[in-house]
């Protein structure tokens, strides 16, 4: 492999590996209605990392790209952003990351990265300018001063004072307390005493705030007034401090998170699974001479008891080699489960639908290989699901099922095998409706209701075979079923 290639490569699977991180992450912030501050940072340090490896490839659109969507969250991170533009910076993100995945695949099969994402660029800057607008306009924000006191008794005030301050984050673009540290071994004792006052600058509606105060544990009563900026009465902190840390953190009282809500940084290196095959061959020459010497007619025979203990301890050592080679290959099916929360998430907005997917046995571990044949079939099995099986909310409520349907996918051990199973709350399989076109593909001759239900299903599974009336982009050419 010579040099080109060999970047070639290396940048492929660093930004893979970015990219679906930064899935995880949206996807984790998408279901909070915005991103949390660490969240933000990190995201923004993702695309400056793609922005200067692809430059270095000479990569010009995604180059470009990830330069014009660092700039939309350094906006971000530096003056916050309100409710109405999460859903456009979400989808925004989801796009550019679609782009870059596409541009991935085409260097994959060593094609020039040629996609146009002047529409996309176009799109992300006028967002910009809408956020750089609100934060103009929010410098002349209304101020209003809380003041609160908790429940007797309750403790930990000070821990529960940065509770308040991280729910109202959100929608605050500036925000002081009194007292001034929470965290301060004097905080409880002084809020116990004299209340939690906070002062905040937001262009929320008040009943908003009140409504995120009011979800405080232990809160015994609260206060809120407007009050004037140059009335005197703003503490110094918040006059020699025009933003507030962490816009982005999350609403609704729910303090920062870490762990799998942020893109996580762990101890791995990327190996060619050619390099891992061809290890694994070697290894496999190395136990079959173990086994010539070990079976040879003069092992054990000849008085060289210093041989035949060394003999010994080499075969105990191939053997915890090939072990080790062996569980090399073994991934978590984690890898492959989080790559459908994505499909999930742009399907249920295709077709109008909420819908929740569960994971369960993340952590069981498969053969790379098994991954990488899982992954086609589940793709349609997911596809199906939701196409076919889910009802929308209106109908699956007039059955009296939750508005949200439920798709979930598990993977356990059973002796040597793991079973991966899919199952949803939807209508589940329509018999008449699969004998009926088999019917018409010539399949049966006649409609025959003695015939059990697991033939009448096992019919989906025949190529061309699909009940759908229409083509879409996702169902209705009966290849799904033919891949499972």
């Amino acid at each position: 492999m010579n040099t080109d290639e060999s970047m070639r490569e290396a940048y492929i699977d660093e930004t893979q590996q970015l990219l679906q991180s930064l899935t995880d992450t949206l996807l984790a912030g998408e279901r909070h209605k915005r991103l949390s501050g660490d969240q933000i940072n990190e995201i923004f340090r993702v695309m400056h990392t793609i922005k200067g490896s692809s430059s270095m490839m000479a990569f010009d659109e995604m180059t470009k790209l990830a330069h014009i969507l660092e700039d939309m969250f350094s906006q971000v991170r530096d003056n916050g952003a309100s409710d109405a533009h999460w859903p456009v910076i979400f989808d925004l993100t989801f796009d550019a990351v679609s782009f870059f995945n596409g541009e991935l695949a085409k260097l994959q099969e060593k094609r020039p990265p040629d996609g146009d994402a002047t529409a996309l660029e176009g799109r992300v800057l006028a967002h910009l300018e809408r956020l750089k607008g609100d934060a103009r306009e929010g410098k002349d924000a209304p101020y209003y001063k809380v003041k609160l006191f908790f429940e007797d008794g309750c403790q930990m005030e000070g821990l529960r004072a940065f509770g308040v301050v991280q729910s109202l984050k959100g929608i605050c673009r500036n925000i002081a307390t009194v007292p001034e540290d929470t965290d301060a071994d004097s905080a409880s004792e002084m809020i116990r005493s004299n209340g939690l006052c906070l002062y905040v600058q937001t262009n929320e509606n008040p009943d908003k705030l009140k409504s995120l105060i009011e979800t405080t544990l232990f809160m015994k009563s609260y206060s809120l007034l407007p009050i004037e900026a140059d009335g005197g009465e703003l503490p110094e902190a918040m006059c020699r401090a025009p933003v507030a840390a962490d816009k982005g953190a999350p609403d609704g009282g729910r303090p920062e998170e870490s762990g799998p809500e942020t893109i996580a940084r762990q101890n791995f290196i990327s190996v060619n699974v050619n390099k891992l095959d061809k290890l694994l061959n070697i290894v496999g020459e190395i136990v079959t001479a173990q086994s010539m010497v070990f079976s040879h007619a003069n092992f054990g025979r000849t008085p060289h008891d210093g041989f035949d203990a060394a003999a010994r301890q080499l075969n105990a050592r191939v053997n915890e080699l090939q072990d080790v080679v062996m569980n090399i290959r073994m991934v978590p099916v984690s890898t492959l489960f989080q790559k459908m929360r994505r499909l999930v998430r742009d399907m249920s907005r295709k077709f109008n639908k909420e819908i929740d997917l569960v994971l369960a046995g993340e952590d069981t571990e498969v053969d790379k290989n098994v991954i990488d044949h899982l992954s086609d079939p589940l793709l349609h099995i997911i596809r199906n699901s939701i196409d076919h099986g889910i009802e929308d909310a209106e109908t699956r409520q007039a059955q009296g099922k939750p508005a949200r349907g439920r798709i979930t996918i598990a993977a356990r051990t059973t002796g040597g095998d793991v079973i991966v199973s899919v199952s949803d709350d939807g209508r589940g399989l329509q018999r008449d409706a699969i004998l009926k076109k088999a019917l018409e593909k010539g399949m049966l001759t006649e409609i025959d209701g003695e015939i059990p239900d697991q033939d009448v299903f096992a019919m989906i599974f025949q190529p061309g075979f699909s009940t759908k009336e229409q083509v879409t982009e996702y169902s209705g050419r009966g290849v799904g079923m033919d891949v499972v």
